[in-house]
């Protein structure tokens, strides 16, 4: 009897390994980088991890559990024996839904911590169009600086004018015409620079032709002139700030969407590792719930036996019955969770279209990492108000205020312009010789002055400084928000993982008593001491107390990831410096739209 549980614990010890590890011709992928080069979250330490058999007791003690046959065989024989009953009843084959969900999927992918966050960054929808809008932010300062650049203005113009005689006392000279007749047409070039200081600085050519029907001048005549110009602002739209104002804006805005690509990268990071833990959940408690189902119907085929001896009433058998059904529903509803993460697992990875008939099987076990944060709070604080995007963005926030401020109070002012110009210019009867007489500058022309304006009331400029020093105090108010909401997020974060730690070592000792409650009721219920309900109360207890304990790892090992998180060190702890980032956006650019080799079927399953 020892030798026979033995075997048949070794095998559902076999079958909770098959499902967590990869498969008979499953492989890890290929191309990934090792745990030395890409260090997932979660290792911290050389701190010796329980297995997950370990965690869960299914270790050898589990062969004391069961006493007969095993998962892959127990369900058609316990199938055989109920038939003879002559209840009427029969159980449902959970095999023949598992071959139905396995007719959808008939593919399997083993993925691992590290490949789930190379695929993120590399292929992620919402961290590229994050990407995307940092490219934005770079062109937006090119942009910008643009106010520099060299003005070209040109003109042409022809003027007719015919200008009627003036009155004469008496007859009107003999050598003049009635009409006064004239044809103008210039040209005028000017190359303009904006100087830092506000001011503004053109060059001047210009060149006419002027036909006309005066005797005293030739027809045509040419002028031509050439000089240059300047006004300079002296009080509104004055100085370097007020000037370059715009491009300060825009590396401003290249900060922010900077910083906003982190924040998008810690939220799909951590989203991505999230699910990832979820997929190892999902798939270790279906392990969970055929040791559970094969213990349910291990007791069933006890109790047809005995029924059919004459031994046990037929309630029992009814009631070891409800339980397998009650079992069989639970593990429906597992391996429906592990199809339900594995496709938000793949749409987080952006493959769900081209990985529809995969399912992603996960390559880890669940860890205990240890992980200190006693005595930590007040240096994690300090490290998340340095490293938290979202406190960068809400400083870089302020200092947009700040100069949006320093510019709204510029605007105040009354405009008070200098200006300046002088003007060669030279008249002849052929073009070159009115060019000869401009660079003679025989005929030099300047003036000077300063113009003013200003509105008497100023409402526009007065209404927009005082919007802008509110936006420098909801800065300043945001601010300090950002710094509570990151105080009570590292608290609540380091809270988590205390608690969730704690719940471990309390889910290992519930796990261990179950087990030995179950041992306990096992051996009673053979000697006639404990009922086949209470038998079947025991092993429910079980059940649950693993899979509390099973989920307790996962929320420990995501409660790890949110410290990091809020901490500002997600990407550090798993590997990801910024010229990785600024690689993997620069080999987006070159790969377009070709394939990663980060996922490959390894596995068909027919």
């Amino acid at each position: 009897m020892r030798s026979q549980a033995y075997v048949i614990g070794v095998s559902i010890v076999a079958i909770c390994l098959g499902a967590l590890l990869p498969a008979r011709g499953e492989e890890p992928l290929r191309g990934s980088r090792n745990s030395e080069e890409f260090p997932p979250a979660v290792k911290k330490s050389t701190y010796r991890r329980p297995s997950l058999l370990e965690l869960l007791g299914c270790g050898a003690q589990l062969g004391t559990l069961a006493t007969s046959a095993s998962l892959e065989c127990g369900t058609s024989e316990t199938l055989a024996a109920v038939e003879t009953t002559g209840t009427g009843l029969r159980l449902p084959d959970i095999a023949e839904f598992e071959r139905y969900l396995a007719s959808k999927r008939s593919r399997k992918v083993v993925i691992g911590l590290e490949g789930v966050i190379a695929r993120t960054v590399a292929k992620n929808l919402n961290i590229k169009i994050q990407e995307l809008g940092v490219q934005s932010a770079s062109y937006e300062i090119e942009a910008q600086r643009g106010i520099y650049d060299l003005r070209l203005g040109a003109s042409v113009s022809v003027d007719r004018t015919n200008y009627p005689p003036p009155p004469y006392k008496g007859a009107p000279p003999t050598d003049m015409t009635e009409t006064q007749k004239q044809k103008d047409t210039s040209t005028n070039v000017s190359v303009g620079q904006l100087l830092p200081t506000g001011g503004l600085i053109e060059l001047l050519f210009q060149r006419s032709s002027v036909d006309n029907n005066s005797a005293l001048y030739f027809s045509p005549y040419y002028t031509s002139g050439a000089g240059a110009q300047i006004s300079q602002p002296l009080l509104k739209n004055a100085g370097r700030f007020v000037t370059n104002a715009g491009i300060r804006l825009a590396e401003i805005g290249n900060k922010l969407a900077s910083e906003s690509y982190r924040q998008q990268l810690f939220v799909e990071l951590t989203k991505s590792i999230t699910l990832y833990y979820e997929l190892i959940f999902a798939t270790a408690n279906v392990d969970v719930l055929r040791i559970s189902l094969a213990q349910a119907q291990e007791l069933l085929r006890v109790n047809t036996a005995k029924y059919n001896a004459g031994v046990l009433p037929e309630l029992d058998v009814l009631q070891a019955k409800a339980d397998v059904a009650a079992r069989q529903q639970l593990l429906v509803n597992a391996l429906q969770t592990v199809e339900d993460v594995s496709d938000q697992l793949k749409n987080q990875l952006a493959e769900i279209c081209d990985m529809r008939e995969v399912t992603l099987v996960p390559m880890d076990l669940p860890e205990v990492p240890e992980y200190d944060v006693k005595d930590r709070e007040t240096a994690f604080i300090k490290e998340a108000l340095v490293k938290r995007p979202e406190f960068a963005q809400v400083r870089l926030a302020l200092e947009e205020a700040d100069v949006r401020q320093r510019v709204a109070k510029n605007q105040t002012l009354p405009q008070l312009d200098l200006f300046a110009r002088y003007l060669a210019l030279g008249v002849d009867n052929s073009p070159s010789d009115a060019w000869a007489d401009t660079r003679s500058n025989d005929y030099g022309n300047w003036r000077v002055g300063l113009q003013f304006s200003y509105p008497l009331q100023n409402r526009t400029a007065r209404y927009r400084l005082k919007e802008a020093e509110n936006a420098v105090e909801q800065a300043k108010l945001l601010m300090s928000k950002a710094q509570q909401d990151i105080i009570q997020d590292i608290r609540s974060s380091i809270r988590a993982v205390e608690t969730n730690r704690q719940q471990i070592e309390v889910g290992m000792a519930t796990v261990e008593f179950n087990r030995e409650k179950v041992d306990t009721g096992m051996k009673r219920q053979s000697v006639g001491l404990a009922t086949s309900f209470e038998v079947l109360s025991f092993q429910t207890d079980l059940a649950a107390a693993r899979s509390a304990l099973l989920r307790a790892v996962i929320e420990y090992n995501k409660s790890i990831v949110q410290l990091e998180r809020a901490k500002g060190t997600l990407l550090e702890t798993v590997g990801i410096p910024d010229k990785m980032l600024s690689g993997a956006k620069e080999g987006s650019k070159k790969q377009g739209t070709k394939k990663s080799p980060q996922f490959q079927v390894l596995h068909v399953v027919r």
